[in-house]
């Protein structure tokens, strides 16, 4: 087939199946030597104590070497570039578009927010875009839990968020009001 991989064969002498790697053409022919004997102990398992190191102290260290280089770059922007450099995927998080609406709920059909900023319009209700707001918000939640992309941590010196504490103007105070949030995931880049 010219596919890379490892193939089973019948021996033409034998007819005893036979285990061989094949290269593919881009690769080329490429031969192992004949007869080639390994010793025991350099095939065994890889040791018992991980091998890796976390994606959040990548995070910190990358922040730490871009400051101390005299970068000027956010802890998010730097904390972007550590997912984009240790990622496999290379796909860092990010708030795509952020919508405050005037409603006690959103149809469940819409998947952009084009789609909402249409149905909105068209029903006449009142929306205000705040991604530029939440993308500060975003910037201050990573300055105070260093390594953490949260949205929303955990903080201390704060047991839940509201318009007021993520620096966004009411624009429809004492009326009931969703926060429509478009966003892209870290580790795999899906949007939500």
């Amino acid at each position: 087939e010219g596919g890379h991989g490892y193939y089973e064969e019948p021996d033409p002498q034998t007819g005893d199946m036979r285990g061989r790697w094949k290269w593919s053409q881009k690769h080329g022919d490429q031969y192992s030597v004949q007869g080639v004997r390994m010793r025991a102990e350099y095939l065994k398992a890889a040791a018992l104590r991980p091998n890796t190191i976390p994606l959040r102290a990548c995070r910190m260290i990358t922040r730490i070497i871009l400051s101390r280089s005299m970068y000027t770059v956010t802890n998010r922007q730097a904390m972007q570039i550590a997912d984009h450099a240790f990622n496999r995927a290379g796909a860092v998080p990010g708030i795509l578009d952020a919508i405050l609406v005037k409603a006690e709920g959103i149809p469940g059909d819409l998947q952009t927010a084009a789609q909402l900023k249409e149905r909105l319009a068209s029903t006449g209700t009142a929306f205000v875009d705040v991604t530029h707001q939440m993308i500060i918000a975003h910037e201050e939640s990573m300055e105070q839990a260093p390594g953490n992309i949260t949205l929303f941590p955990t903080l201390a010196n704060s047991p839940y968020y509201n318009l007021a504490s993520m620096e966004v103007n009411d624009p429809f105070p004492g009326a009931a009001k969703i926060l429509w949030l478009r966003y892209c995931r870290a580790g795999d880049g899906q949007r939500f």
